[in-house]
């Protein structure tokens, strides 16, 4: 709450905030003044298709902003258990479709007809303080993790955008590289940090090259009968709670589960190196001294420096490398 009102960014997802320390359900967001949103409860048509796969790829509608600029204006994820309510301060970024439920159309729209809105939000987007933030009310990244949908990663790709400020910008990497920037606040650094999940291993590279550790519980989590991970307060009524067991055993923590079978760590076998990877940095947010590859300790050349942006160029990456940027 305090970095986001001293002007820190923030994206959350799914049930964040609902549950405490413990797991234990607390009926409403405790971060609900920062994300924007109230819960309202289960949601109409979940209680109503109890049981039912409809919500597992299921359609929601993007309205126009920044953060849906270039994008299809409908996409696909699982829709969560409860729905919830956008504080007058806030934009409705995207709502959930109104479907009919016995169509079937093999992967467009999730197999279902959409007849319509519901109105009911699915992200909301705004200020808190000198901050902004995003709320996701789906499992965005479990999703994701098992239909590497593009769209959806586009979507992510716009709300970082819109949060913000460019600084970085990696060019020519496919999506098998992984990258994240740390701030070194007591060395006054940056570090950019690669990682290359590309590699042979064949039941891996299914699923870009992510392993899990084993579950002893993944058959069960297939069938979605597997014990409940979390708590539940004796005063929660009995059909709130039927629903958020049925949910919270069947996805969450499911991610364990691999769909190929892999339910232990993949091990790299061998390394796929990536060329040609180039780094765009914004000089203005970060006047930098110097860049420095970590391993080596040779000093990197930056290539280009027009309007402010200047541009450097990894020959090669292997499993991973990282530049410190001395500002």
């Amino acid at each position: 709450r305090e970095y986001v009102q001293n002007g820190g960014t923030l994206l959350v997802t799914g049930e964040t905030s609902l549950y405490d320390e413990h797991d234990r359900f607390r009926g409403e967001f405790s971060l609900a003044d920062v994300l924007g949103v109230g819960f309202k409860g289960v949601s109409s048509n979940r209680e109503r298709y109890r049981g039912s796969p409809l919500f597992n790829r299921y359609p929601f509608l993007l309205h126009n902003h920044a953060i849906s600029s270039g994008l299809q204006d409908r996409m696909i994820s699982r829709c969560p258990w409860f729905s919830i309510e956008a504080a007058p301060d806030r934009e409705v970024v995207a709502t959930w479709a109104d479907v009919r439920p016995e169509t079937d159309f093999a992967c467009v729209n999730g197999g279902l007809e959409i007849l319509g809105d519901t109105g009911e939000p699915a992200i909301v987007a705004g200020s808190y303080g000198r901050g902004k933030v995003i709320y996701f009310s789906f499992d965005l990244t479990g999703q994701y993790m098992y239909e590497m949908n593009r769209h959806i990663r586009m979507l992510v790709a716009r709300a970082s955008d819109w949060l913000c400020r460019e600084s970085v910008e990696v060019v020519n990497a496919p999506k098998h590289i992984h990258f994240a920037v740390t701030r070194q606040k007591e060395k006054s650094r940056i570090i950019l940090h690669f990682v290359n999940i590309l590699f042979n291993n064949k039941s891996a590279n299914e699923i870009l090259g992510h392993g899990y550790p084993f579950d002893p519980q993944c058959h069960l989590k297939r069938l979605g009968t597997a014990p409940s991970c979390y708590s539940i307060r004796s005063d929660v009524n009995d059909d709130l709670a039927e629903v958020i067991r049925e949910y919270r055993s069947k996805y969450i923590r499911k991610e364990s589960y691999v769909s190929t079978g892999t339910d232990q760590i993949c091990a790299y076998d061998e390394v796929i190196p990536i060329r040609g990877i180039k780094i765009r940095i914004n000089t203005s947010v970060y006047p930098f001294r110097s860049i420095t590859d970590i391993e080596s300790g040779e000093k990197i050349k930056v290539t280009t420096a027009t309007g402010g942006w200047c541009e450097i160029s990894l020959p090669e990456l292997a499993i991973y490398r990282g530049l410190a940027i001395q500002l």
